[in-house]
């Protein structure tokens, strides 16, 4: 007698970690920050920092390299796996921001932290309190500066300063919005929940 055929299935491939996925609206600065925590990972996590494309880094850009990338790597909240997407004010209004944030509120383990107005306020965290900005600096005096902080060797091991930067950080973020105010930034929630996952790899 002729065996009927069975429908076969093909089960998603097994794997035994998690995806930290950073999705950037920058190119260059973000991508190497977060770099260096990758030297530290374990195994159970994947950072997996993601630039958008060239010339295409506005909100919109953004969000789809996330969906496309959570696609890919068939992100799921049950394989603990977490998406983050990181922005600055400087360039974006805040309706095209909002976009951002009501796709991340309504995604499972999606996330989004905004640095206001670039990412260098973060980086400053690093090297000193936030409170010292000059009120109304501009991101690119906000670079200027941290650029010679790097040349001045105060930047040489921003992982080992990270647990500062967060402290600095949430000392004076006391806006509710998603958007920090000015001269705030949000990443330090990003940074935090990555701190967790790296553990006892971590350096102190």
């Amino acid at each position: 007698m002729r065996k009927q055929n069975r429908a076969y299935k093909r089960n998603e491939p097994y794997r035994d970690s998690s995806f930290f996925v950073i999705v950037c609206e920058g190119i260059k600065t973000e991508i190497d920050y977060f770099e260096n925590f990758q030297q530290i990972e374990q195994q159970r996590v994947k950072l997996v920092p993601v630039a958008p494309d060239e010339n295409k880094s506005a909100p919109k850009w953004v969000l789809d390299k996330a969906t496309k990338i959570s696609e890919e790597l068939l992100l799921k909240s049950e394989n603990d796996d977490q998406l983050w997407i990181v922005t600055d004010t400087d360039r974006w209004k805040t309706e095209h921001l909002r976009t951002i944030q009501d796709a991340c509120e309504q995604t499972k383990n999606w996330n989004f932290v905004v640095s206001n107005p670039c990412f260098e306020v973060w980086l400053h965290a690093h090297v000193q309190d936030l409170e010292n900005l000059s009120e109304g600096s501009s991101c690119q005096s906000l670079k200027k500066e941290f650029n010679q902080f790097k040349v001045d060797g105060l930047f040489s091991q921003p992982v080992q300063t990270a647990p500062l930067a967060i402290e600095r950080a949430r000392r004076v973020d006391i806006s509710q919005h998603f958007i920090p105010d000015s001269l705030r930034t949000k990443v330090y929630l990003l940074v935090e929940e990555l701190i967790k996952r790296i553990g006892k790899q971590y350096p102190t």
